[in-house]
């Protein structure tokens, strides 16, 4: 599964909080859900990501449209939004290739989702743009994609690090400068590890 910036191809992405004893119920119940995936108009690939604090569980679906939001809620799994990939990053040097998901793997999966309005959402993704690019020259730092929600109320970042302790070395050295993003949004970054994926017989767009 590959998020790009092709044109058509949008998302839904929706969080679900959790807490350790339950997460596990929280992962099967989506699992289930996913069987219907395949069905959904436009489908293209789908995955599951449990937090590894044990908090979180988000479903990511790709689609030509995509899936709506009502379609691919289960209980307890309100939280969902439509997005579109607005950019994509790399380490310097580095043009930004498709970020790939796959379960396992040898990297941690930073999904830092922010709580935003309308009248915010637009400079959100400007001062992350802005803030954000240094990072990119951070040990570990491999890839990033830049959501944003259709409906203004959201803004995602997904990103693969080399490993914890490289997200958790930044965190400790330039976290500071996440206070930029306060009077404009509330984020909820978790670590992340793929659990499920879905592939839809069509395939994805050609990256853009």
């Amino acid at each position: 599964m590959h998020i790009t910036t092709a044109p058509g191809l949008t998302c839904v992405l929706s969080r679900t909080r959790t807490e350790p004893r339950s997460q596990a119920q929280a992962v099967d119940a989506w699992i289930a859900s996913s069987r219907a995936w395949p069905d959904l108009a436009g489908f293209v690939a789908g995955a599951l990501l449990r937090s590894l604090d044990g908090e979180r569980v988000v479903a990511y679906l790709q689609g030509t449209p995509p899936p709506t939001a009502g379609e691919v809620a289960v209980a307890d799994a309100m939280d969902a939004h439509t997005y579109e990939v607005v950019r994509l990053e790399a380490p310097p040097n580095v043009h930004p290739a498709p970020l790939v998901i796959v379960p396992g793997g040898d990297l941690t999966t930073l999904i830092n989702i922010f709580d935003t309005d309308r009248s915010r959402q637009q400079q959100l993704v400007d001062t992350w743009i802005t803030v954000g690019a240094p990072f990119t020259q951070y040990p570990g730092f491999l890839a990033a994609a830049l959501h944003r929600s259709l409906d203004g109320t959201r803004v995602v970042n997904y990103a693969h690090w080399r490993s914890a302790a490289d997200w958790q070395a930044l965190v400790a050295q330039r976290g500071h400068e996440f206070a930029r993003f306060r009077p404009l949004g509330r984020s909820d970054p978790h670590l992340y590890e793929v659990v499920h994926l879905v592939e839809g017989a069509r395939g994805a767009p050609h990256p853009a």
